[in-house]
């Protein structure tokens, strides 16, 4: 049986004409296009979790699938390494180089 959460996660409709779960999947979705688009270039992206503890610390996704936990500075963008979090093919969006678009988005 559906919880009353997931229920209304289902069923509830937005302004946007999406029910909540269906703009959650949207937002993941977007997320996903950035990552790979990023990766494709051989960009970073960031993020942060529940490993960032600092102020600054955030998570840098790198285009080999690796992580990092780095201290950003946003004014200047200037990342300075605190810790190898994953190594290569292991990061939270890894699993992004084995997907169709990104193969296709490297072939060009």
């Amino acid at each position: 049986m559906a919880s009353e959460y997931e229920k209304f996660r289902e069923e509830h409709i937005l302004p946007s004409g999406l029910t909540p779960k269906q703009a959650e999947e949207e937002g993941r979705r977007r997320v996903e296009v950035d990552y790979l688009e990023a990766f494709a270039l051989g960009l970073s992206r960031y993020y942060e979790d529940e490993r960032c503890s600092g102020e600054r610390e955030t998570i840098r996704a790198n285009a080999d699938g690796s992580e990092d936990l780095v201290d950003y500075e946003w004014e200047t963008r200037k990342a300075t390494l605190l810790k190898r979090l994953q190594p290569a093919g292991m990061g939270k969006y890894a699993y992004l180089l084995k997907d169709p678009r990104y193969l296709e988005l490297v072939k060009r």
